[in-house]
């Protein structure tokens, strides 16, 4: 790897725990319907090459296939922003992964096409098998161990 590459990863941890400590009112929203409303564990702001999705469904077990959700602002309805969020996608889909995306609307004026839509896409491709939360309790010390996010959205995200 050279020295531009090792910058570059850099930079991307550095914006993935920046997002992490400042996350958008929508991905926190998001967090909490695939935590409560779809009990599963999700993975906030990883990195999968030279992107950071927003939100993971990782999958357990032998296969390699996951899926990644991006929920989207106004500003992805720009063109460069519309081709960039192709590109992305298509780099998703190269490594073998799904992708869905939602808009800021869909999270928080249509949550239950939000998830009917994620329900569906894990039945069509039964390969994607997500981890799940055991318990309220597995979930709390999930939110507040795990998942990398400020106390102050923590509590947010506890119900």
């Amino acid at each position: 790897m050279n020295k531009h590459n090792l910058v570059s990863r850099d930079k991307l941890q550095h914006y993935k725990i920046y997002n992490r400590r400042h996350p958008q009112l929508a991905e926190l929203e998001m967090l909490k319907i695939i935590m409560y409303d779809l009990g599963i564990v999700p993975i906030y702001q990883s990195i999968i090459g030279s992107i950071i999705p927003d939100i993971l469904i990782k999958t357990k077990g032998k296969s390699k296939c996951n899926l990644y959700i991006q929920v989207d602002g106004e500003y992805h309805n720009c063109r460069e922003q519309m081709q960039k969020d192709i590109r992305q996608d298509a780099y998703i889909h190269s490594k073998g992964h799904l992708v869905l995306r939602f808009t800021n609307n869909d999270v928080f004026n249509n949550k239950q096409y939000v998830i009917k839509q994620i329900e569906s896409y894990l039945k069509m491709f039964p390969k994607i098998h997500p981890q799940r939360f055991h318990s309220p309790q597995s979930r709390e010390r999930f939110i507040k161990n795990i998942l990398g996010i400020k106390k102050e959205y923590q509590e947010l995200l506890l119900k």
